[in-house]
């Protein structure tokens, strides 16, 4: 019998995401749009501490590190941009 370890897993990160992104709000903060896959989590202050720049960490570690922020109170860090806000806030086109 054998398991399907790559869809199993790519099914418990997005459903751990979309619990996080239920958690933040469900929406952007500046449209206030409500497309879940479209949500991207941005961090207010920039990443610091055990945040790394976004291209230097896969999804897993990245999530990891906002499961952490908010177990540690820290949630008011954190908020949640629609692809569109969150790509122009980083500059890119």
């Amino acid at each position: 019998m054998s398991t399907n370890k790559p869809g199993y897993m790519r099914h418990y990160y997005h459903h751990k995401r979309l619990e996080v992104l239920k958690l933040l709000g469900g929406k952007c903060a500046i449209c206030g749009s409500e497309t879940l896959e479209d949500l991207d989590i941005h961090h207010k202050n920039g990443y610091k501490g055990s945040f790394a720049r976004p291209n230097e960490r896969g999804g897993w570690q990245q999530l990891g590190d906002v499961i952490r922020t908010i177990k540690e109170g820290r949630a008011a860090e954190l908020e949640l941009q629609c692809y569109m806000h969150n790509r122009n806030h980083w500059g890119r086109k």
